[in-house]
């Protein structure tokens, strides 16, 4: 028979009925994509593919919150996509399962590889 100690310590214990894996946060892996970015970078990308819970923005909308203009824009959001070329970030990308940035780089990128 168990000590009333060793029934305390038992019920102080955590317990994992639920026996699968725990899910992640997939705002979690997509930050781990866009952290090769450089801040403006993943402003204009987050913005532009409507990532994190913002709606889609057009290139004019985005530049007039960064000062710049929506070429500009349009300039940091091919370069921030070029930077999804190394493997590394590629892998990074594509274990994020976010398809507006996985579509937004086959459309804009592999093209050119």
């Amino acid at each position: 028979m168990e000590t009333e100690e060793e029934l305390k310590r038992l019920a102080s214990m955590p317990h994992n009925y639920d026996k699968t894996e725990p899910k992640e946060d997939p705002d979690a892996r997509i930050n781990a994509a866009l952290r090769c970015l450089s801040e403006r970078e993943m402003k204009v990308l987050v913005r532009r593919l409507g990532l994190l819970g913002e709606r889609p923005h057009t290139f004019k909308e985005i530049g007039e919150w960064e000062k710049v203009t929506g070429a500009r824009c349009r300039e940091l959001y091919l370069r921030g996509l070029r930077r999804f070329r190394k493997p590394a970030v590629y892998d990074l990308m594509m274990k994020s399962g976010c398809q507006e940035l996985i579509q937004a780089f086959e459309k804009e990128v592999r093209p050119y590889i």
